[in-house]
């Protein structure tokens, strides 16, 4: 029954968010275009089938049976002819004997005039049309039929930018409401060692473990983070060990696992035997599947043999084979370690409210001092754990990353990570110097400020609309391929799929993700792309430019091509959101 209600809930919270965020986005352009007298017929929200609707002020407003988009219908929007267009001829049929200029208050009464017999059933357009305008008058006939293209460019631009404009300031109301109570919010890859994903044919799979069970204990040692699970694992090299987990709204389990033995980017199996087989390989994926001519037991040693030598490879021999093979040792763990094939990774929303991980001062003499902290520095991460969200870093979190480290019997010393003047730098602690506390270090952390969380809307609208420079420079500098800028994109399914998440999270952490779609939509709509608002905008701005509209046919034609390749794009996003959902991510062990 949980499971339903939980399903239930994240179907509701995806139709609700895009639903919502669709509706904000029209209500800008009907609101903008009703304030300078376009005429909006129809107000949409979703597509296919009407579920139910209603009439208001001239417009049909309407709830469709598919939510994932919607429109507002604007009177002379696309290119026409207007000889043809019934509206035009209604306007001119019950208004067309009239002189013009006008006021709305006598074509009212002209209209009114019109027996009853004789009031088809576009009368009704007519007259709400002309009732509910705001202009003082109409300067004449053409002007009644509340056209999008005879209205003034500065008014046409209002009316594009009015879906852009509501999305920004839905997300600045969202966040302002959110931050007085919880302070700055951003996208956090947390530490608790929930799995994001299983290894297909690693141990943990074959143990029956799934994507999001929480790791409890290796053995009788408990699991803070996926930190300390990746080191308590680590201890059992292709030995068997007990591992108590637990799978959301069920009991916790205790089951015997046996863990692959790996080294670098090796992995081996290891049977009840002791023999062994080489599961994965990236350097030599050719390799996979074969057996060794060493036991378990001998291939440890080989592993010690080469680490202990200060050696960068080892060399093991396969079956069939007397030609040895060389694999590289990793440089940070050259021991053989434990291995159960599964990735952390998992994103949650988090609020800091109270400090930031930059620090404010040190304190002179202190061990950070001596360790080489400065004012200024911005601590990214403890030894793993990080500190720094997508928007926003997390002060609170580096006394129990501290605590966490501490904890962690294979890490002699803690390592520090600090971006400083544009760059980056390792700072290192000492365990048995005393107790690991920012207070007990001498460090003091920046504070949260009133200012910062009023200002939070606008700096993440600003980043978001520099992000796509962001993403140009990384490409044409060759830090990064167009094939891993697409792979980090999110599309309507994977933010479908986070929405759905997070439903189970609590409001706020809904309310914040709502606020950050609103914010990315309306940036995303104002690339100047074809089809997007952006590109309209630039056409608009041209004709401003120049005192002449681009072709009418000509413009709808271009946005149509770019409307072809916007949806393209779409559906390639869209299977690396169906690859991610099979496959992911951050912290394998």
């Amino acid at each position: 029954m949980e499971a339903i209600v939980s399903f239930v809930t994240g179907i509701l919270a995806v139709v609700c968010a895009f639903g919502f965020i669709i509706f904000i986005h029209e209500l800008g352009h009907f609101l903008t275009a009703r304030w300078v007298d376009i005429r909006c017929p129809q107000f949409a929200i979703g597509f296919g089938p009407s579920l139910f609707g209603f009439r208001w002020r001239g417009t049909n407003f309407a709830v469709r049976a598919f939510p994932l988009g919607g429109y507002v219908l604007m009177n002379g929007e696309e290119p026409g002819e207007r000889a043809e267009d019934p509206w035009a001829h209604a306007v001119k049929k019950y208004l067309g004997e009239e002189d013009f200029p006008a006021s709305p208050t006598r074509l009212l009464e002209v209209l009114q005039a019109v027996p009853e017999a004789e009031r088809g059933a576009d009368w009704r357009d007519v007259y709400d049309q002309v009732a509910f305008a705001r202009c003082e008058e109409f300067p004449n006939l053409k002007s009644v039929e509340g056209n999008f293209h005879d209205r003034s460019v500065w008014a046409r631009i209002l009316v594009i930018s009015g879906g852009v404009i509501m999305n920004f300031l839905a997300a600045t109301l969202i966040l302002w409401s959110i931050g007085p109570f919880y302070g700055l919010g951003s996208f956090f890859r947390d530490w608790p060692p929930v799995i994001s994903q299983a290894v297909v044919g690693g141990p943990a799979e074959q143990a029956g473990l799934t994507a999001r069970d929480l790791l409890l204990k290796v053995n009788e040692r408990e699991l803070g983070s996926d930190l300390e699970a990746f080191h308590a694992i680590g201890e059992y090299p292709g030995v068997p060990f007990q591992l108590t987990y637990q799978t959301p709204g069920q009991a916790a389990k205790t089951i015997t696992i046996r863990p692959w033995l790996a080294v670098g980017d090796q992995a081996y199996e290891v049977a009840d035997s002791g023999e062994v087989t080489l599961k994965r390989s990236a350097s030599h994926p050719e390799l996979a599947g074969k057996k060794l001519a060493l036991s378990r037991d001998e291939l440890v040693q080989a592993v010690k043999s080469a680490s202990e030598a200060k050696e960068e490879t080892y060399q093991v021999v396969f079956e069939g084979t007397e030609k040895p093979i060389s694999f590289k040792l990793s440089e940070r763990y050259p021991e053989p370690r434990g291995q159960i094939g599964v990735h952390f990774g998992v994103m949650d929303i988090r609020f800091e409210k109270d400090v930031h991980s930059e620090v404010a001062a040190v304190k002179p003499g202190s061990r950070a001092e001596k360790a080489g902290f400065k004012p200024g520095d911005l601590i990214v991460q403890v030894d793993g754990l990080l500190l720094l969200g997508r928007f926003e870093s997390y002060g609170s979190l580096l006394d129990p990353a501290l605590q966490q480290i501490s904890e962690i019997d294979q890490i002699p010393e803690v390592k520090v990570y600090v971006a400083r003047d544009g760059g980056g730098e390792e700072l290192v602690l000492k365990k048995d110097d005393g107790p690991l506390t920012a207070q007990a270090l001498g460090l003091e952390l920046r504070q949260v400020t009133g200012s910062e969380i009023a200002a939070a809307p606008f700096r993440l609208i600003g980043e978001l609309l520099y992000s796509p420079i962001m993403i140009a420079r990384a490409y044409f500098s060759k830090q990064a391929t167009s094939q891993e800028i697409v792979e980090g994109l999110q599309g309507p399914i994977g933010i479908m799929q986070m929405i759905y998440n997070l439903a189970d999270n609590g409001i706020i952490k809904f309310l914040f993700f709502v606020a950050l779609l609103n914010a990315a939509i309306g940036a995303f709509n104002l690339l100047p792309f074809p089809a997007l608002d952006g590109s309209r905008l630039v056409f608009l701005f041209w004709a401003a430019i120049r005192g002449k509209a681009v072709d009418p046919d000509k413009e709808a034609k271009i946005h149509l091509a770019g409307l072809m390749i916007l949806l393209s794009f779409v559906v390639l996003v869209s299977f690396g959101d169906i690859k991610r959902l099979i496959s992911s991510s951050v912290l394998v062990l």
